[in-house]
């Protein structure tokens, strides 16, 4: 099944806000396990090479702004899914359930990932929901069909709509990756907006790999939206591990309209 991505990519100006950050240690590993559907999986000692321009995470407290209070209203009253573990979800595939924990700890150790694995790797959870790896996504088409796409698009008059909807349970991840791993889309277009909701503060994050080759860590608050642009030259290499239950969305702002939210009230 094809995975189900939240793009989010409007091109914006050159506003740079505060940046919240924390940097962790790096544990070493070292092992050999096997793939999630038979592949060798390598992890070993190193340092990675390559490194990546420090990042800029713009937060915008939803209620803070009447547009977005709206949209958090209603994604705050929606019905979303909820289960015990990330584990849990593959409860009748308990070799899976193994190699899939294995990947989840590669976010704790320098990109890129040092074992083979099918990033398209998935299964339908239900008729809404679908499993990806370490995270649940929404189909595409009932997302954009729903009550909260519908409010994004009526909100912000059509210059706003809903690009993804996601769901981490504890235990759950988004593995290191750039969005280079798939078609390239146009440098000014490379920004992801997330809207969070999550049941405790400062128990997930967004996680990226700086130009000291540390890692670093954005502690998420629930009702904030999160703004961050991506580079291709070096790549940004970033993930999202969740020890709490996490769900977000995606928007896709027209151009001016996430300027204008930046500028007034970015932190």
């Amino acid at each position: 099944m094809r995975h189900i991505h939240g793009r989010v990519s409007p091109g914006i100006g050159t506003n740079r806000a505060k940046l919240e950050r924390r940097q962790v240690g790096i544990p070493a590993q070292g092992s050999r396990v096997r793939g999630i559907i038979g592949f060798p999986i390598r992890t070993r000692q190193t340092k990675p090479k390559m490194a990546t321009p420090d990042a800029t995470v713009h937060r915008i407290r939803c209620d803070a702004v009447p547009q977005l209070k709206s949209i958090w209203d209603e994604f705050n009253a929606s019905e979303l899914p909820r289960v015990g573990s990330a584990s849990s979800l593959f409860n009748n595939q308990p070799g899976v359930a193994t190699e899939i924990k294995k990947l989840g700890k590669t976010c704790f150790t320098p990109p890129p990932i040092k074992q083979s694995f099918d990033r398209g790797w998935a299964f339908q959870y239900d008729q809404q929901w679908v499993v990806h790896l370490g995270r649940m996504s929404m189909h595409a088409d009932l997302a954009l069909s729903s009550p909260l796409a519908r409010k994004i698009e009526e909100v912000f008059n059509g210059e706003a709509r809903l690009s993804g909807y996601f769901y981490y349970p504890p235990g759950g991840f988004k593995e290191w990756h750039t969005d280079y791993e798939d078609p390239p889309e146009e440098p000014e277009k490379r920004w992801r907006v997330y809207m969070i909701k999550t049941t405790k503060d400062n128990k997930s994050w967004f996680q990226y790999f700086d130009t000291k080759n540390r890692i670093r860590k954005i502690m998420d608050r629930n009702g904030y939206l999160n703004v961050f642009h991506l580079t291709e030259t070096p790549p940004l290499w970033h993930a999202v591990y969740s020890n709490t239950h996490r769900w977000c969305i995606g928007i896709k702002f027209e151009e001016s309209v996430l300027e204008t939210l930046l500028e007034e009230h970015g932190q």
